[in-house]
């Protein structure tokens, strides 16, 4: 019986990896604007993803929103990829662009400087 169960959890595990890594892969390079902002939501909420992963996903989500003209969103996602890894060398610049395009002048040129 024991062996049974293991089975299956390793057959559940087996399933389950390629979906994790499209979620990685779609939220890293996708073009499509709807489903890179699902993948980067999903391994942002996912539970087997270490911190580092949410990090980039934050600012990848970023960079989604801000094409969809979400800015707000965006900036918020930028901050959380910061507080998450102050060393992404991605997210500070980016921020600083959104903010500059919301006429946040002050607040731009401290983050792009």
């Amino acid at each position: 019986m024991i062996a049974r169960w293991l089975a299956m959890a390793a057959g559940l595990a087996l399933l389950a990896a390629p979906v994790l890594a499209d979620a990685v892969e779609d939220c890293a390079k996708t073009r499509n604007t709807p489903a890179r902002i699902a993948a980067c939501t999903e391994i942002i909420k996912g539970a087997p993803y270490a911190s580092e992963q949410k990090g980039v996903a934050f600012r990848n989500r970023g960079h989604a929103r801000a094409a969809a003209g979400a800015i707000d969103q965006a900036i918020a996602d930028f901050d959380e990829a910061i507080r998450i890894n102050g060393s992404d060398a991605g997210a500070l610049p980016a921020r600083g662009l959104a903010r500059l395009g919301k006429g946040e002048i002050d607040p731009a040129i401290a983050d792009l400087a």
